[in-house]
């Protein structure tokens, strides 16, 4: 599963709370970058049987949020 968007929410959303508990489920931007860098965002990608291989962050230019974006390999089981 990916899910990724301008959700316009911080971390602390209970919406959000409830999907990271959900078993797999990873905020793939705060693995690939770490959460100091990215503590404010409101833009999200969210898996769930991938690895996260890496990432990156462009600043802030003509828009208001960075644009976010992750490496990914699919996970896979023995």
């Amino acid at each position: 599963m990916i899910l990724l968007g301008d959700f316009n929410t911080r971390q602390n959303h209970p919406l959000l709370i409830q999907l990271f508990e959900q078993p797999g489920v990873v905020d793939a931007v705060n693995a690939a970058l770490g959460s100091k860098k990215t503590a404010e965002k409101v833009d999200w990608i969210i898996t769930r049987g991938f690895n996260v291989l890496g990432g990156g962050m462009t600043p802030l230019g003509i828009s208001d949020h960075p644009a976010f974006w992750v490496d990914l390999a699919i996970e896979v089981s023995d």
